[in-house]
């Protein structure tokens, strides 16, 4: 009888055992998964760290392109609101009221066209949809770089003469002085607005051009 007591406490001893090392294998495979979620955590940290930095580099940049060309947007209605405005103050004479309805229509128009620029969430936005967003307003900027220049060339021809009529009450057209004034002003905004314009939308080009680049590699640091 002893010897088979003997037996079995052995038998539950191994048994009891067997439980302790299962019980210690499940404690251990919860602790390398913790850690491993630690580990994860730590690495999508690192990632996100790295991701701001990169784009605080060009986000500063691209961010201020943006909000001028929201800014020129936005001024485009001013300035269509001064023409109509110059529009009813000169309705009887229509060598001045016409042109100034025509530029405030145009000025009208490119404040439209560019309502589709908005300030994307550059820290909130996958770093595709991202791209897009950078590439397509590059695309948007490039393609009206034209428009605008002849939009705001438009505007001047038509605003300067009615402004010189309700200044001075004398018509460009009649006065050969204010006339000869005229003529030279639009020579000289003509130059200073198309070196501007080809230098301003070439860096706008480059920057935008730039940024693009430094998101295609944080997109390949998060493929790798």
């Amino acid at each position: 009888m002893s010897a088979q007591k003997s037996v079995a406490l052995k038998k539950n001893l191994k048994i009891k055992q067997l439980i302790n090392n299962v019980m210690e294998l499940d404690e251990l495979k919860d602790y390398w998964k913790l850690e491993n979620e630690k580990l994860k955590e730590r690495i999508q940290l690192n990632e996100s760290l790295i991701k701001k930095g990169y784009l605080k580099k060009n986000v500063s940049e691209v961010d201020l392109l943006i909000k001028t060309s929201i800014l020129g947007r936005n001024l485009a209605l001013v300035y269509a609101l001064i023409s109509f405005i110059f529009t009813i103050i000169l309705i009887k004479q229509i060598e001045f009221s016409i042109p100034c309805f025509l530029g405030g229509l145009a000025m009208l128009w490119s404040f439209k066209d560019h309502l589709v620029i908005t300030r994307p969430k550059y820290f909130e936005l996958p770093i595709v949809e991202l791209q897009k967003a950078l590439h397509k307003f590059r695309i948007h900027t490039s393609s009206r770089s034209i428009y605008d220049l002849l939009i705001v060339f438009v505007w001047f021809v038509t605003i300067i003469p009615a402004w010189i009529n309700i200044r001075h009450n004398t018509s460009v057209y009649q006065n050969k002085e204010f006339g000869t004034t005229y003529f030279l002003s639009l020579m000289g905004i003509t130059l200073l607005l198309i070196i501007p314009f080809r230098y301003i939308y070439k860096s706008f080009e480059n920057k935008l051009k730039t940024a693009e680049n430094s998101l295609n590699e944080i997109l390949a640091f998060e493929k790798a």
